[in-house]
């Protein structure tokens, strides 16, 4: 297994939550994501996300080194929106035992602008992340093979 995995959250019999791995991606488990534009390369590699006609939220789980330890549909909305807890998001991190992540979602519209919502979204995010000590590095908007990056906006002062 030299490929980052897709995983999901799946219960046993006594309500334990678990990792199961659903399917492999094209991209190995050696990539570092240093960059904004590496994070889109993978998303749009395991989940052709910015061109999904409905809105989905995605989670990059990666080591202290910004290598990938795993990726993951948080949710899945319709054409305009989508539902995303927080405790969606860090139940996956948690159980991945990441340090850092990226979480992204796409607009099927294709335009990468950020709404009110996006925004109030974020700040709840950037808070959360705070105060579980987990390394937000970046939060993404994809449509129509382009994205915007909260990083690169200069949006987490």
């Amino acid at each position: 297994m030299n490929y980052v995995g897709i995983y999901e959250v799946r219960y046993n019999k006594c309500r334990k939550p678990h990792l199961v791995r659903v399917a492999d991606t094209e991209v190995r488990k050696s990539t570092r994501v240093d960059s904004p534009e590496e994070a889109w390369r993978v998303f749009e590699a395991a989940f052709s996300a910015s061109m999904q006609s409905e809105e989905y939220v995605y989670l990059m789980c990666c080591d202290s080194k910004m290598c990938i330890i795993g990726l993951f549909v948080v949710s899945h909305g319709n054409v305009n929106n989508t539902l995303i807890n927080m405790y969606g998001i860090f139940q996956r991190v948690l159980l991945s035992n990441a340090a850092s992540i990226i979480v992204a979602h796409n607009h099927p519209s294709g335009k990468c602008d950020i709404s009110m919502d996006d925004r109030k979204v974020f700040d709840k995010l950037k808070d959360a992340c705070k105060l579980m000590e987990v390394n937000l590095q970046d939060n993404m908007i994809l449509g129509n093979k382009r994205y915007l990056s909260f990083r690169e906006e200069d949006l987490f002062n």
